[in-house]
C-alpha cells in the first residue's frame, strides 16, 4: 500500500516501554489489534508494509512459545559481552525486528548499476510486480499456494505479503489465515533492548557510538554494539539457535522469490510495466538472483563497518581513558576488549558461516536447503537448489 505520510520506521519491535522512533504507546499488557508495519520507499514514494502482529512486554514474557531471557552474562570483571539465556529475568527486553525485507524493497527500486550485464528493475515494475500498486495498472499476483501456504479464496497474492509472511509472529499470520503461530513464533526471540538497539543501527549501515564523556558508559556502548554479533552466533543449549531464525526467515524470502521467477512472464509483450530487469543473454531475469545479490552484499557491508568501528574504538577509548599503572582493571578491561581475540575486534564482529553448498550464501541466506521451509514446514519437492549468481 502506498502511503502519503512521513511514517518512520526501525525495523524493531518494542514490547517493552522505552522509546523508539514507532513506538505506539501501546499499554504494556495489551496485544497490537493492528499489524506491524514497515515502510519502503519507491520513487520517493512511500509503502506500507505488513509484517503482522506480536505481543507486548509481559504477555511475550508468558508466552512459552516465545525464546526469551536473552541477556549479557555480566560476571566476568572485564564485562565480556557473553550471552546468556536464564529461566527469569525483569530486564528490559525487545522483539528484534527482521524486517529488512523493507531494505531489499527500496535497494530493489533504487537503480543502482549492476555488474556482469544485469540490469535493476524500475521503481514502478517493483510497485506492480512486487508491491501491489494498482496505479501503474492491474498489479501481479503470485499463487503462494506453491508454498503450500493456505490461501484467499482465488488463490494468488501480492508478492510482497508473502514474503513477509515467514517473518516471527505471536498469533500466526493474519489469524492463523497463512502460516501457523508455532510456525512463526519459532522466528521471534526477547532480547535485552541495550542489544537490540545497536542491532538496529548495524543494520542500517550506520555505526553504534563508541567513547562519550564518561568511562562506564563508553564501556558498555562498546560492550553492547559488539554484543550484538556475540547474540547472533549464541545457541542455547538444547535450544534454537538465534541465527537458525535469522536464516528461516531469510530462506523463506528466497523460496517465495524462487515461486515469483516460475510464475511470472518475463519480457512479456507488452510489459507488465516499464523497466522489467533484464539478465545477460543467454541467462533469464530472477527476482532470487537480485535477492541474492542484495543480501550477501548487506551483510558484507554490515561486517565492514563493523571492522572499520572496532578499529576506531581500540583507537579513541585509551586515548580518552588511559590507563595508569594501578588501574589493573582498566587494562584488564581494555585487552579482554581490543587485545588478541579480544570481543571488540574485527574477526569477533562478524555474522556466523555455514557450510554451503556451491552457489548458496555463506551465511545461510538463500540455497540452505536445512533452513528452507515451506508453508507445511517442510522442505520443498523437488529442492530449489540456489540461485543464479550476479558476478563481480
Amino acid at each position: 500500500m502506498r502511503q502519503s505520510d512521513d511514517d518512520d520506521d526501525t525495523g524493531e519491535r518494542c514490547v517493552a516501554s522505552y522509546p523508539s522512533p514507532d513506538d505506539d504507546q501501546v499499554a504494556a499488557l495489551e496485544k497490537r489489534l493492528t499489524p506491524k508495519t514497515a515502510m519502503a520507499t519507491l520513487n520517493t514514494d512511500l509503502y506500507t508494509i505488513e509484517i503482522g502482529q506480536y505481543k507486548e512486554c509481559a504477555e511475550a514474557q508468558r508466552d512459552s512459545g516465545i525464546d526469551k531471557n536473552f541477556l549479557f552474562d555480566n560476571s566476568g570483571a572485564a564485562c565480556i559481552p557473553n550471552i546468556v539465556q536464564l529461566t527469569n529475568s525483569a530486564a528490559k527486553q525487545v522483539v528484534p525486528g527482521l524486517n529488512f525485507e523493507r531494505k531489499f524493497i527500496t535497494w530493489l527500486g533504487s537503480s543502482v548499476t549492476l555488474p556482469g550485464g544485469w540490469v535493476m528493475p524500475s521503481a514502478n515494475w517493483v510497485a506492480k510486480a512486487i508491491m501491489g500498486d494498482a496505479d501503474f495498472g492491474t498489479p501481479f499476483k503470485m499463487h503462494s499456494a506453491q508454498l503450500k501456504t493456505r490461501t484467499q479464496a482465488d488463490g494468488s497474492e501480492f508478492p510482497i505479503n508473502v514474503m513477509t509472511y515467514g517473518f516471527g509472529h505471536s498469533d500466526g499470520v493474519y489469524a492463523g489465515t497463512r502460516l501457523t503461530k508455532a510456525r512463526t513464533q519459532a522466528n521471534l526471540a526477547l532480547l535485552v533492548a541495550e542489544v537490540n538497539g545497536d542491532k538496529g543501527t548495524w543494520f542500517r549501515l550506520a555505526n553504534p557510538a563508541i567513547v562519550v564523556n564518561n568511562k562506564r558508559m563508553s564501556q558498555e556502548n562498546i560492550r553492547n554494539a559488539a554484543g550484538v554479533f556475540n547474540y547472533l552466533a549464541f545457541a542455547p543449549p538444547g535450544g534454537d539457535a538465534i541465527w537458525n531464525k535469522w536464516m528461516r526467515v531469510s530462506n523463506w524470502i528466497d523460496l517465495t522469490c524462487y515461486v515469483f521467477d516460475t510464475e511470472y512472464q518475463w519480457g512479456q509483450n507488452p510489459p507488465l510495466a516499464a523497466g522489467e530487469p533484464t539478465a545477460p543473454q543467454g541467462q533469464t531475469p530472477s527476482l532470487r538472483t537480485l535477492y541474492a545479490y542484495w543480501i550477501d552484499r548487506h551483510l558484507a557491508g554490515i561486517e565492514a563497518n563493523a571492522a572499520a568501528w572496532a578499529n576506531l574504538a581500540a583507537r579513541d577509548y585509551p586515548l580518552k581513558y588511559p590507563p595508569t599503572a594501578e588501574e589493573k582493571k582498566d587494562r584488564a578491561w581494555i585487552t579482554a576488549a581490543f587485545g588478541t581475540n579480544g570481543f571488540a575486534t574485527a574477526p569477533n564482529m562478524r555474522f556466523p558461516r555455514v557450510a554451503a553448498v556451491v552457489g548458496a550464501s555463506i551465511y545461510g541466506a538463500y540455497g540452505n536447503a536445512q533452513m528452507t521451509l515451506d508453508g507445511s514446514d517442510n522442505t520443498p519437492n523437488p529442492a530449489i537448489g540456489v540461485p543464479t549468481r550476479i558476478q563481480s
